[in-house]
């Protein structure tokens, strides 16, 4: 982000840390939010924070060259002095405890630090930490800007193992005080295991973006047992890789950590791998926001659709013509949403998107396969429509696996459907239009907000 001096303040006289930002980073937008930034960060007065006493820029020929005059720490970087100090487990929990407190105190003033990491935290010869940097990369937007500057891993292997899933995305509107709480708890593992979660060993830098974003961490148990239980629990919930499963706060960190030191039941619970990776966020959000106001047009026109087949159905069983028809003219009201907000806009469909609508179009095809072997073999009309509710099961599931989103519920209830309506096959459309629809449209309202593909 930028070079670090030694120099001597003359008013008042004083030593302090003069950190010049790179020229590369000093662009108009980030001057003029230099300014403001400066004035919240020079009022952050924290024992566990470096002070900034002044924040600036001058002229370099015919570019401002942006600086910030810090409190001088003569310290050792964190992971340095838990190492040359031998401190045990719960010496190191007590200190990171420490650091999440003095994190929250800028947290609660609207700053938010984006750049954690061993190096940013001094440790003076009174033990105390001290977070350096703190706001200068939400002054400079210095790590999203890095992130899609920088070609090779090795260039960033300070910065990319701290950042958070929505931090790694790039787009700093994303991000809030619980990306910190990420970047801590990588922080934390790191101190108990001595080695990070995630081995980029041989890593391209995409592959150790896509590894953050999409890849389970190692288990803090697993590589030492003596970490097993609650502390396992409290590191791994601090960097879920969705925002919402993480501590709320540094604050609610700093205190189930607190609650380790004093041998008190945790808040944290711990959740399997296998449930973490059946029910853990989608890692395609855009493809769910692009895809949301669609599944919503679905959802209702598909239990439309559902309810006048029953009324159909109800009023002469015998004959399947009617709800054929219903159907025929139904298809094209599905189709258009898709060619409405994602063909006509343009944009080029990603490789999830190609599944999905293969996926969905053999659905549609066995769907029309049940119906012709429903006719074949001379069965009432609709006598085969568990076996469809059954198949949709299946392609929610499959949508699950894929996505990795909130399908499976849907999944699982459209299976019990099927089983009742094997049962009792009179209410079947209606009963079918309500579950399939109320979810597609539940899950496309839910995923509708946020940006989509078609802009790109």
């Amino acid at each position: 982000m930028g070079t670090v001096y030694e120099a001597e303040q003359e008013n008042p006289r004083r030593s302090v840390a003069l950190k010049i930002i790179r020229p590369d980073l000093a662009s108009a937008e980030v001057l003029r939010r230099f300014e403001v930034e400066a004035q919240i960060l020079g009022h952050l007065q924290h024992s566990g924070i470096a002070q900034i006493y002044e924040a600036g820029s001058w002229m370099e020929g015919d570019r401002q060259r942006p600086f910030f005059a810090m409190e001088l720490v003569r310290g050792r970087p964190l992971d340095i002095f838990v190492r040359e100090e031998g401190l045990d487990t719960r010496e190191v929990v007590a200190l990171l405890a420490r650091i999440c407190e003095a994190v929250h105190y800028a947290h609660q003033r609207g700053v938010i630090h984006r750049d954690l990491k061993p190096e940013n935290i001094l440790v003076d010869q009174q033990g105390q930490p001290k977070i350096l940097d703190f706001g200068v990369a939400r002054a400079t937007d210095a790590d999203i800007q890095t992130a899609t500057i920088q070609t090779a891993v090795g260039q960033l292997l300070g910065t990319i193992p701290y950042m958070s899933p929505e931090q790694i995305e790039g787009d700093s509107s994303a991000l809030d005080i619980r990306s910190d709480v990420y970047a801590l708890g990588v922080i934390g593992f790191e101190l108990l295991a001595g080695r990070l979660p995630h081995d980029f060993t041989g890593s391209s830098l995409p592959e150790a973006m896509r590894r953050i974003r999409e890849d389970e961490p190692a288990r803090l148990g697993a590589l030492d047992a003596s970490l097993r239980g609650d502390l396992e629990t409290i590191i791994h919930k601090a960097i879920e890789k969705e925002k919402e499963r993480r501590y709320d706060s540094s604050a609610e960190f700093a205190a189930d950590l607190g609650r380790y030191l004093l041998d008190e039941p945790i808040d944290a619970r711990r959740t399997s791998s296998f449930m973490r990776a059946l029910l853990r966020e989608t890692r395609h959000k855009e493809v769910m926001a692009s895809w949301g106001r669609i599944w919503m047009w679905h959802g209702a026109t598909i239990f439309i659709l559902a309810a006048l087949t029953q009324i159909a159905f109800s009023s002469d069983p015998s004959r399947v013509l009617p709800s054929a028809m219903i159907w025929a003219v139904g298809l094209p009201l599905l189709l258009f949403p898709v060619w409405k907000f994602r063909i006509q806009p343009g944009g080029k469909w990603i490789g999830v998107e190609r599944q999905l609508a293969q996926l969905w179009s053999f659905f549609l095809v066995s769907v029309l396969l049940t119906g012709v072997i429903n006719t074949l073999l001379g069965l009432p009309a609709l006598r085969l429509a568990p076996v469809v509710v059954m198949q949709a099961g299946f392609a929610f599931a499959c949508t699950g696996m894929i996505l990795r989103g909130s399908f499976y519920p849907l999944a699982g209830a459209l299976g019990v459907l099927s089983l009742f309506l094997a049962v009792y096959p009179t209410l079947g459309p209606l009963l079918a239009g309500a579950v399939f629809g109320a979810g597609l449209y539940h899950t496309g309202k839910r995923y509708a907000q946020g940006p989509g593909l078609a802009a790109r």
